[in-house]
Parts: C-alpha cells; sequence; structure tokens
C-alpha cells in the first residue's frame, strides 16, 4: 500500500519562470544633451573648414578723373568693358567719339593720331594725373597714342570739351590679399600673336603687390619694303607696390614700353611683279623705330577724389629713348622711299622729362571742387600750371566750370558747360572755352558746342554743332617725311 501511495504524489515543477525585464526610463535631458553636442560638433566644424578672415584691404589712391556735362552722362570705359571691346589702342576707343577721327596709317605697331575739330595736338592725356607730353622727337607736339599701354587700366573717363579732348586714365589696383592671376593668348592673322599676364596680392599690413606683362608682335607683307615686313613688337611691363590703410595710401608705380617698328610705305604705292599698283614714286615711308618709353611716379594721397576730402602729391618722370641707329642728317627733301627712310630718321635720342603734380579738393552731396599745381622741369626750365574746378551733378543736369593756364605758352582758358535732362528719354549739353594770351603765335579765340539727344531704349540718338575761331593745329611729323619744323 505504502507504495500505491507514493505513486499517487505530484513532482515538483522544475522550469524557472521567466524573467521579466522592466524598462529604465532615460534622465528627462539627456536626448537634448545628445541633440545639442551633435550641434556643437556640427557647428564647430563649420566654422573652422569655412569661414575666413577678412580678404578686403583698403584700396590704393585713384587720381581725379572729372567729366564735363554729357546728354549721355559722359564718355567712360570701366576695365571689363575696355578688354570687351576688342580695342588694342587708345585710339581705337576715341574715335567713337563725335569730332574725333584716328588716323593710323596701317594696322598694330603704326603711329596712330586722333584729332578733335582737326586738330590732332588737342588731345590731352592723364595716366594717374600725370600728363603724358609728347617727349618723341618724331612726332612733334602729338602723342603717339600707340604708346598708351590700354591693357593696364582700370578705367578710361574723357572730357569732351569745346576745344580739346583730355582724357583721364586710371591704372589697374587690386585690393584683395587672395592672389590674383590672369593669362591671355591670342593669335591671328599677318603673324599677329599676344601674350598677356597679370599678378597681383594685397598683404594682410595693407601692403600691395602687382605685376603684369604684355608681348605682342605682328608681321604684314602687304605695306613692308619689298622682301620685308611691316609691323613690328613690343614687350611692355607694369609693376607696381605699396601700402594702404584707411584713408592713407602710398605707391609707386612703373609702366614701360619697349617697341620695335619695321619701316612701311603706302599701300596704294605698292608693286607686284614690278609694276606700281596706284600713286606716284614719292618718299611717303614711315621708317623704322626701335624705342623705349618709360613712365614712373612715386605717391602719396590721403582720401578719394570721388567722395569726401583728399588730397594728392605726386613725383613722376617721363623718360623717351631712342635706339633705332639711324643718321642725323636730314639730307634735304627726299625723292624715293630710301632716302626717306635715311633722310627723316632722326639721331639716336634720350629724352627725359619731371614732372610733380599737388591735387586736393572736396567731392560732397554731388558737388565737386578741386585745384591742381603742375610743374615741370625740363631742358633747364621750370614750368607751372594751376587749374581750378567746380561742378555740381543732379538727377535733372549738371553744370561745371574750370580755368587753367598753361605754363607751357602762358595762355589761360576758362571752360563752362551745363546739361539738363528735363524728360528720361530727352538731355540737352552745352560748353564753351575761351582762350587767350598765349605767346607762342596761338590766337585768341573761343570754341563752342550744343547737342540735344533722345534715348531709345539704351541707346542715344544725338545731334549737335561746334564751333571754333581760328587757330594753330599741331602737325604729327612722323606722317610727313619730307615735313620742316
Amino acid at each position: 500500500m505504502p507504495v500505491a501511495l507514493g505513486a499517487q504524489v505530484t513532482p515538483r515543477d522544475t522550469t524557472r519562470p521567466p524573467v521579466v525585464r522592466a524598462p529604465i526610463p532615460l534622465p528627462p535631458d539627456s536626448q537634448a544633451t545628445l541633440d545639442t553636442a551633435t550641434v556643437r560638433q556640427r557647428r564647430d566644424s563649420i566654422r573652422a573648414d569655412s569661414i575666413k578672415a577678412d580678404t578686403l584691404r583698403a584700396p590704393l589712391a585713384r587720381a581725379e578723373a572729372p567729366m564735363l556735362p554729357e546728354i549721355n552722362g559722359g564718355w567712360q570705359w570701366e576695365r571689363d568693358e575696355i578688354l570687351s571691346t576688342g580695342a588694342l589702342t587708345l585710339g581705337e576707343l576715341l574715335e567713337r567719339l563725335p569730332a574725333a577721327v584716328r588716323f593710323r596709317p596701317s594696322w598694330i605697331h603704326s603711329p596712330e593720331a586722333v584729332s578733335f575739330l582737326g586738330d590732332p595736338g588737342a588731345v590731352r592725356v592723364f595716366l594717374d594725373g600725370v600728363e603724358m607730353d609728347a617727349i618723341d622727337p618724331r612726332t612733334g607736339a602729338v602723342m603717339d597714342l600707340e604708346d598708351i599701354p590700354l591693357w593696364t587700366l582700370e578705367q578710361v573717363r574723357v572730357e569732351r570739351g569745346a576745344r580739346e579732348l583730355r582724357v583721364h586714365l586710371r591704372t589697374w589696383r587690386y585690393d584683395r590679399t587672395i592672389p590674383f592671376t590672369r593669362v591671355d593668348v591670342g593669335t591671328g592673322d599677318e603673324a599677329t600673336n599676344l601674350y598677356r599676364a597679370f599678378f597681383a596680392k594685397r598683404y594682410h599690413n595693407g601692403a600691395a603687390l602687382q605685376t603684369a606683362f604684355q608681348q605682342f608682335s605682328t608681321a604684314d607683307p602687304r605695306v613692308g619694303l619689298p622682301g620685308q615686313n611691316s609691323g613690328g613688337r613690343s614687350l611692355a611691363l607694369m609693376v607696381r607696390t605699396g601700402w594702404a590703410h584707411g584713408a592713407w595710401s602710398v605707391d609707386g608705380t612703373l609702366v614701360q614700353d619697349a617697341r620695335t617698328r619695321n619701316p612701311e610705305i603706302a599701300y596704294t604705292t605698292r608693286t607686284i611683279g614690278g609694276d606700281r599698283i596706284l600713286g606716284s614714286p614719292a618718299a611717303d615711308s614711315i621708317p623704322a623705330l626701335r624705342g623705349t618709353r618709360r613712365t614712373a611716379y612715386l605717391r602719396g594721397a590721403y582720401g578719394d577724389p570721388e567722395s569726401g576730402p583728399w588730397l594728392q602729391a605726386i613725383a613722376s618722370t617721363l623718360g623717351f629713348r631712342e635706339s633705332t641707329g639711324q643718321g642725323k642728317d636730314r639730307g634735304g627733301i627726299p625723292v624715293t622711299h630710301q632716302d626717306s627712310l635715311r633722310g627723316f630718321a632722326v639721331a639716336d635720342t634720350a629724352r627725359s622729362r619731371a614732372e610733380y603734380v599737388v591735387a586736393g579738393g572736396l567731392t560732397r552731396w554731388g558737388a565737386r571742387l578741386s585745384g591742381t599745381a603742375r610743374t615741370r622741369v625740363f631742358e633747364g626750365r621750370t614750368v607751372t600750371s594751376p587749374a581750378v574746378r567746380a561742378s555740381f551733378d543732379t538727377r535733372f543736369g549738371a553744370v561745371a566750370a574750370r580755368a587753367e593756364r598753361n605754363g607751357l605758352n602762358n595762355a589761360a582758358s576758362v571752360e563752362a558747360g551745363l546739361s539738363a535732362l528735363p524728360l528720361s528719354w530727352i538731355s540737352v549739353a552745352a560748353v564753351a572755352e575761351r582762350t587767350q594770351g598765349a605767346n607762342d603765335g596761338t590766337p585768341s579765340g573761343t570754341a563752342a558746342r550744343a547737342e540735344v539727344g533722345v534715348r531709345h531704349h539704351r541707346a542715344w540718338i544725338s545731334a549737335g554743332g561746334l564751333y571754333r575761331d581760328s587757330t594753330l593745329v599741331a602737325v604729327p611729323w612722323v606722317f610727313y617725311s619730307n615735313f620742316t619744323p
């Protein structure tokens, strides 16, 4: 029986109960702390990778570039516009102005002149406030515009007066610490090749360094001597260094152009197979030239001529050296091309001229007041040319006045102009000038111009008139082999 009773006992359950895992909640701010840390990490990495110090520095000084009232607001070209026009010389820009006519016997590397109202000597060029005098004895009193390095400029601004053109050029400047480089390469017909390079950098202490060069060459067999090409080549260089901080700046600039020009004859007097095409066998050759023109200046400045008070002092030197290696004897009136090449050539020449400029003024609320004293020292002479200006410009028109005495011939001139814009699509402008007192035989006289223009979309269509008394005009000697001054 006990055995039977033992068989009826139920054994104990040996299966363990399942483990109960209760969730443990996170602290209330754990997720917020995690999110904040992630954002902070991202924010720090962004700052380290992309936020840099300011790369802009105070710009170097720029010269005063006034403008007379015009119906279209004035004639000027900025750097991008200059390089995109396709113009390679200053004359190719100026010929677009009314009453301006450009003359060049052939293509690139030929001497170039622009006449205003029929006077090639009525074009004055100012580079950073320094007047570019015609010191090449081959050109007389006419500036050879082929010598102006257009590629070094950041702005061309023109005062189209009643009697003369005053062209104000501002050289290229740079204002960032990030280095700037640019290279242009071009080629074309007539063996034309162009190489141009720029480099500029501003430093964190305000210092500046700019360098640029251009090599340009061409050859034209159509107007060269038998068996030779006309044209030539040039190697130009620009170097600028300086410092600017706030409104103060000081800089030194050198621009040099070494040019070689081959002899050239008139296109209509060339021969094919020994037969002359057109023209008589007169001597009208333009002789060869190997010369170097150099412009250098040191400038100290305060302020900007475009805003507020400003003052500048400039010491500059202009130099021209010819090393063609031809004789100095003119040999009488030439008869043949070879006579022209021998007789018209001048002796090896080196000329220089110092020019000192002090200028200052005030620009505010549309009004401009300025004064300039320009002193030239050359060939044992010292001459000073003072000038004062005043202008006021509004959206409805402008008025301007200028008075200047030419220290070279003691001529005094007074000029005034005004423009009105009664409607957004119509404008009128007029300028008058009176010159007197010259001691070089130039007669006193009055000149004036007036225009009215209508704007159609972005284009101005204008008509007007020009008036000038009798005057003496300059002769570009380089185009006249038998000219005797």
